[in-house]
């Protein structure tokens, strides 16, 4: 689930929505992304995610702590992880 955060959220700062495409179960999730920030640099600090456990990097769901106010929920399809929702998080 991490591996394909990391390479959705470089397609996204590229403008490589059709590469972004690929790595959701639904296209739709490409513009929601783009709408809570992960299309975008960080402004003053790295962006910091919670990895409580390896199960939570293997499978989702990654929780952004610092950074865009989401949780990024995944799906496993084949040997592919997915991601399958985008929910705005309460910043703690």
């Amino acid at each position: 689930a991490y591996a394909t955060l990391v390479e959705f959220v470089y397609c996204l700062s590229r403008g490589e929505d059709a590469k972004a495409a690929q790595l959701v179960t639904d296209v739709a999730l490409v513009e929601r992304a783009r709408a809570a920030g992960l299309g975008r640099k960080p402004e003053r600090r790295p962006w910091l995610i919670d990895l409580e456990s390896p199960e939570v990097e293997q499978r989702g769901p990654i929780r952004f702590v610092e950074g865009p106010a989401v949780t990024v929920v995944f799906e496993q399809r084949g040997t592919e992880w997915l991601i399958s929702g985008i929910a705005e998080t309460p910043k703690r």
